[in-house]
């Protein structure tokens, strides 16, 4: 397990958007929005939690994708990275779906902070794990942890 995160580690910080046909951002002419959407907290019950997080409480980190191809299946890894204050990653999990053309799928995450501080979570959308590409911008959200 060690190995295989240190592995997902080291790919994260060498992973660069480049955009392909299939994955070019949207210019100001075709103004297709962003595939990924800001990360949402909720708590076990499904309530928003936008502040107040307490460590040691079990969250549920959710991202939406959205495939603005109207002709093709985007196959996406969802890839959420949480880092603590001093930059080290206290927390990684993925979802890999294949969403289909104008569809919007959600992912759900559970996470459990540890300690009371500022965590940082960044969204990946990767095309796969074993050669990933950049399928939109990182996406990144502060969680205030008391």
């Amino acid at each position: 397990m060690r190995s295989f995160l240190l592995i997902g580690l080291l790919l994260l910080n060498a992973i660069q958007y480049v955009p392909s046909p299939s994955s070019a951002l949207p210019t100001a002419s075709d103004a297709a929005p962003n595939p990924c959407c800001v990360p949402i907290l909720t708590d076990l019950r499904g309530n928003v939690v936008a502040s107040n997080l307490t460590a040691g409480a079990q969250y549920v980190i959710h991202v939406t994708a959205t495939n603005y191809n109207p002709s093709s299946d985007m196959n996406a890894t969802i890839l959420v990275d949480v880092r603590d204050s001093n930059g080290t990653t206290t927390w990684l999990d993925w979802q890999t779906q294949t969403i289909r053309p104008n569809e919007t799928v959600e992912s759900g995450m559970s996470w459990m902070p540890q300690y009371p501080e500022i965590y940082h979570l960044k969204v990946f959308v990767l095309s796969n794990l074993t050669s990933p590409q950049l399928l939109a911008p990182t996406i990144t959200a502060d969680a205030l942890v008391g």
